[in-house]
């Protein structure tokens, strides 16, 4: 609020107009010394909050909106584990009752993204989600998914997506972010066609090639125990004081 916008986009102006933008020749040097590659390596951590209840998070890395556009994960987020009828809700929080909700989708930016599933599991569950989303990913890789399960998350997809026209704001941004990573103004108005292009072996074969279970990295957010919780607490203040020193040397003021 106490941000001159006329004046930010001329001091902007003043400091970053003149720089000139890669040449094609330095665009392909550069995309040479920092190839995209496939580690085969995995990430695994636990962090310990001041939390009631637990959640985990298992995540692979995907192709950014430059190279594979946002409806191919989207539905295969879907069909995982968005909603009631999905695979991961239902085996997870309906069949097994090891888990309290289910989250699956992809953030993807221009150049990569991540991919994400998302637990809340019951005490002592933790493992037995891992295990079961490994599962249930194997069972997609083999034997891949029913047109039925596509079909349930396409029109649900499809009604998000008008959605967005009730909101100006959001509509704004998808399209930019659309036009940004495809160069095509009518990109995000062919959405729904390529929703509909969409067939179950596409699904199948994005996740046989991004949500591979052998490769799957790990984030567990665990409760902190009791006798730790002195020295989070003593650990908080300093990082907050910290952070109060640091802020001290930027007051904003009105103009």
């Amino acid at each position: 609020g106490d941000v001159d916008v006329d004046e930010a986009i001329e001091i902007a102006k003043k400091n970053f107009e003149n720089i000139p933008g890669a040449t094609e020749e330095q665009k392909a040097i550069g995309e040479s010394l920092f190839p995209k590659s496939f580690d085969f390596a995995t990430n695994s951590s636990r962090l310990f909050e001041n939390v009631k209840k637990g959640q985990i998070c298992c995540y692979w890395k995907i192709p950014g909106l430059k190279e594979m556009p946002s409806e191919l994960p989207t539905i295969a987020g879907g069909v995982l584990g968005e909603g009631e009828g999905s695979i991961l809700y239902k085996r997870l929080v309906e069949d097994e009752k090891v888990a309290v909700s289910v989250g699956v989708g992809p953030y993807q930016f221009f150049g990569d993204g991540i991919f994400l599933i998302f637990i809340e599991p019951k005490d002592g569950c933790v493992d037995k989600c891992k295990q079961i989303v490994k599962e249930e990913l194997d069972k997609v890789v083999k034997n891949g998914i029913s047109e039925a399960d596509l079909s349930k998350v396409v029109r649900a997809e499809e009604r998000a997506f008008l959605k967005l026209f009730e909101n100006m704001g959001s509509l704004t941004y998808e399209w930019l972010q659309t036009y940004f990573a495809s160069g095509d103004e009518l990109n995000l108005f062919n959405y729904m066609k390529r929703l509909n292009d969409i067939d179950v072996e596409e699904v199948q074969g994005f996740i046989v090639k991004y949500v591979d279970s052998y490769l799957m990295n790990e984030v567990e957010l665990a409760p902190l125990p009791e006798n730790k919780k002195d020295i989070w607490e003593k650990s908080k203040a300093i990082s907050d004081q910290l952070d109060e020193d640091i802020l001290k040397h930027h007051v904003r003021t009105a103009p």
